[in-house]
């Protein structure tokens, strides 16, 4: 189990990537291809820069996580739902009165 609680085999799976390839990689054994490493941060809902970037701390890859799980929802939403959104938003970023 990797330490984002995903499986080595669902993550392969995921990313169309080989269990081998997985594995040596998370080792540290080999570094990914430009390819690989996307396909692994695109299964994990991460900036590819984000996952070849060892200085990140644990926060910041969480963070980027959840980023990219709001963008994937937010890009299913119709136009109306969106707007509400949009609204609340702008509520948080005004001062209050």
């Amino acid at each position: 189990m990797l330490d984002n609680g995903i499986s080595g085999n669902s993550l392969a799976n995921q990313s169309g990537i080989s269990q081998k390839t997985i594995w040596v990689t998370q080792a540290g054994k080999t570094t990914p291809t430009v390819n690989t490493a996307q396909a692994i941060a695109d299964a994990l809902g991460l900036d590819a820069r984000v996952l070849l970037n060892s200085e990140l701390t644990g926060d910041q890859m969480d963070r980027s996580k959840r980023i990219g799980r709001l963008l994937d929802d937010l890009i299913t939403l119709k136009p109306d739902q969106l707007s509400h959104i949009v609204a609340i938003v702008k509520a948080f970023k005004e001062p209050p009165a």
